[in-house]
């Protein structure tokens, strides 16, 4: 984790009473570490407790002692009053195999998307309008389509920036762009880009973060329309190209016009069991 990020990460683990859990040995050796935090969001995931990381230290690292912690994790939601716990094995931990022994489903498969060909993107029969901290109250019960992280936790971070950049978690020295997207068929969009230049790209490559009505999950137009206009936002951003992260079924039908599919290490699933 980028160092900029780290204390303010534990600090909203506090804010939202999620479970940040050091794992250590009688003799105090450590074993590992285990975050876990707590959502709620339209379906597929519903109201859900969620492994954000799990790490193991040398020595440590077996599917015994994953399977051990992960039975914990899962006690621990219960006893929060949930009953649906997801699992995502390559960005937050949870070895597949475990995972289906103990009974998880793949539910749902992430898939990348890019844009390199920002100049010529075409803005969408949208209407648009800029985002501010007065027009945030209007997009409670979006279905966000970025899930290679939680919703809340993801997008805690993005929304803080648009509230209020001084103070946000953000770095000062992240570029953002936000839009609230009337939609042509019906119902809201919001699409945020941003750029770093402590990503691997330098800012060269900027990430969309785009949300929408549950009902329009599955309009391909209409998500195409919200990654042209992410081209444009991240074209005033100074960027070159842009990625933005989808569910699979969705990602196959937007490709074209432009957009390519991008690299994404084992499609980032996510598993769910009932508890």
């Amino acid at each position: 984790m980028h160092h900029t990020y780290c204390a303010n990460h534990l600090r909203r683990y506090r804010q939202v009473r999620g479970d940040v859990w050091i794992v250590e040995t009688e003799r105090r050796r450590l074993v590992g570490l285990v975050e876990l935090w707590y959502d709620a969001e339209p379906p597929p995931f519903g109201r859900y407790a969620h492994i954000e990381l799990l790490e193991l230290a040398d020595g440590f690292d077996s599917l015994e002692i994953e399977n051990w912690l992960i039975g914990l994790a899962e006690q621990r939601a219960v006893t929060r009053g949930y009953r649906r716990f997801w699992c995502r094995p390559e960005g937050s931990g949870g070895d597949p195999r475990v995972l289906r022994t103990r009974g998880y489903r793949e539910a749902w498969r992430n898939s990348m998307v890019q844009i390199d060909d920002l100049v010529h993107a075409r803005l969408p029969a949208h209407r648009v309008e800029c985002m501010s901290a007065t027009t945030l109250k209007d997009i409670g019960g979006l279905l966000y389509l970025n899930h290679r992280e939680a919703a809340g936790y993801r997008w805690g971070y993005l929304w803080g920036a648009i509230r209020d950049p001084k103070t946000a978690d953000y770095p000062s020295w992240d570029g953002l762009r936000a839009a609230r997207v009337r939609l042509r068929s019906g119902g809201l969009g919001v699409c945020v880009v941003t750029t770093g230049t402590w990503r691997s790209s330098g800012g060269a490559v900027a990430v969309a973060d785009l949300a929408v009505s549950p009902s329009r999950a599955q309009d391909h137009q209409c998500v195409k329309g919200l990654l042209m206009l992410a081209a444009n936002l991240a074209g005033e951003l100074g960027a070159r190209s842009v990625e933005a992260c989808l569910p699979a079924a969705l990602a196959r039908h937007v490709l074209g016009g432009g957009i390519r599919k991008g690299w994404l290490w084992n499609g980032d699933p996510w598993f769910v069991k009932a508890i």
